[in-house]
């Protein structure tokens, strides 16, 4: 009996969620972009300006 095994390495990804859960949902799932420096600049355009933008008037 010949037991082959496939060694791979997992796909690698950062996601951002937010712990706020309203009566109208919860935040959206961010991914960030493979390879992407995370600074204060790409976390207000990316993640704070989307979330802000999108999740908070549908949750509040």
């Amino acid at each position: 009996m010949i037991i082959q095994q496939n060694s791979y390495r997992p796909k690698v990804f950062m996601v951002w969620g937010g712990v706020l859960i309203s009566s109208h949902g919860k935040t959206t799932l961010r991914f960030v972009e493979p390879g992407a420096k995370i600074n204060s600049n790409y976390y207000i355009n990316n993640i704070l300006k989307s979330f802000l933008r999108r999740d908070v008037p549908r949750l509040f």
